[in-house]
């Protein structure tokens, strides 16, 4: 039996955009100007998914990253603050939306679906990139805000879903990381792994994710076989 859907909630960075490469040149920018080590693509891309300062944090040494004392969180404040003023410089430079997705979305939008967006990634970075990217297709673009913990806490999610008014159970969650697979789990969401993003199939697969799609116009058949709209 097929799951009955009314919206569709979707992350950004790694699922609607390849944000990876702007993300890398701050955050190298960021550990240069403070005189720190500076990372490959890989290992930023593997440090992206919980925050901007996690993200900073996890790029720091790891005598600073264990942050033991008030030094150590100094710092890592510090270089988070020069991440952010580079990237709020430099975050639409090379991030572009995935291959596909607006085709996917127009489907989603011919269906009678209404969309939204929760990221960790900051409020107003968020909202810059899916007006810049995608204007008109979402009705709630919701970034990291004090308010809110981070995902993968549901309450930014189920917040969302609030403004879409639907319940979490028709509500379609669609993510890329381990991250968006517990949050769409928290907020008692269906989910839909991508493996196009910042995470590994097998990475998905070991933190419990099932239905995961390889390409974006692939969406169309894994909602189609799994899904229908709640009429």
């Amino acid at each position: 039996m097929k799951t009955k859907i009314n919206a569709i909630i979707f992350d950004l960075d790694g699922t609607l955009a390849d944000t990876l490469e702007d993300l890398a040149d701050s955050v190298n920018a960021a550990m240069a100007k403070n005189n720190y080590p500076t990372h490959s693509i890989d290992y930023v891309k593997a440090s992206v998914g919980s925050g901007t300062r996690e993200l900073i944090r996890k790029c720091l040494p790891d005598d600073i990253k264990a942050e033991k004392n008030s030094n150590d969180t100094e710092i890592i404040d510090k270089v988070t603050a020069d991440y952010l003023e580079i990237y709020h410089n430099n975050f639409l430079i090379k991030t572009h939306m995935y291959e596909g997705l607006l085709q996917v979305l127009d489907y989603f939008k011919e269906l009678g679906l209404i969309m939204g967006v929760v990221s960790n990634k900051p409020y107003d970075l968020t909202n810059a990139i899916a007006e810049k990217l995608f204007p008109g297709y979402f009705h709630t673009v919701f970034g990291m805000n004090k308010s809110f913990p981070r995902k993968p806490d549901p309450a930014s999610t189920l917040y969302v879903a609030g403004l879409l008014n639907v319940k979490p159970e028709n509500c379609l969650f669609i993510g890329d990381s381990e991250v968006d697979y517990k949050t769409g789990v928290n907020a008692k969401m269906p989910v839909i792994s991508v493996t196009w993003g910042f995470r590994s199939a097998q990475e998905l697969k070991d933190a419990g994710a099932t239905l995961l799609v390889d390409k974006p116009l692939d969406l169309i058949k894994a909602f189609d076989d799994n899904f229908e709209v709640n009429a």
